[in-house]
């Protein structure tokens, strides 16, 4: 379940949806930071906020809406601080608009700074190859002895 908590009182919802060509898509309202923009009611719970969001928005049935995470605990932009969350609808239940756009398009528009980060997570989410506790950098130990076997080798080679 998606807890917001009382830090944000907004939040921004990247509803995933498929067109007929099977690219992932988000719906739009025309705020800067893309997707949908809620401004949240604390006194009410923020799943359900969300959902009725992307029912007013998509017209799907709330079964179809999956919820899957809050991606980053709080982003600004300008003076505004948002939550960014992820959501799926079912494939079978709603095809995107090609007016929709797909995340790299949501991306390009968006400042050049920390803004885009959680962005990215969202895609990385997509894609299946986001881990909370991996860096940009960091090399996996099957890599890394790769390459020093490599470099061992290498070394050989040039004595």
């Amino acid at each position: 379940m998606v807890d917001l908590g009382a830090i944000s009182k907004k939040a921004i919802i990247l509803c995933a949806v498929r067109d007929p060509k099977q690219v992932i898509r988000f719906p739009g309202d025309g705020n800067p930071l893309g997707g949908l923009e809620l401004m949240l009611d604390h006194s009410l719970l923020s799943h359900q906020q969300i959902v009725d969001r992307i029912v007013q928005e998509t017209s799907v049935s709330r079964e179809k809406v999956a919820l899957i995470e809050a991606v980053e605990p709080v982003i600004s932009y300008g003076a505004e601080k948002a939550k960014i969350v992820l959501a799926l609808v079912h494939p079978s239940d709603l095809i995107a608009p090609e007016s929709w756009d797909p995340l790299p398009q949501i991306i390009v528009k968006l400042p050049k700074d920390k803004t885009r980060v959680p962005y990215i997570k969202v895609m990385q989410i997509l894609a299946g190859g986001y881990d909370s506790s991996a860096l940009a950098v960091e090399l996996s130990q099957e890599l890394l002895t790769q390459l020093k076997a490599f470099t061992e080798e290498d070394q050989s080679t040039s004595d």
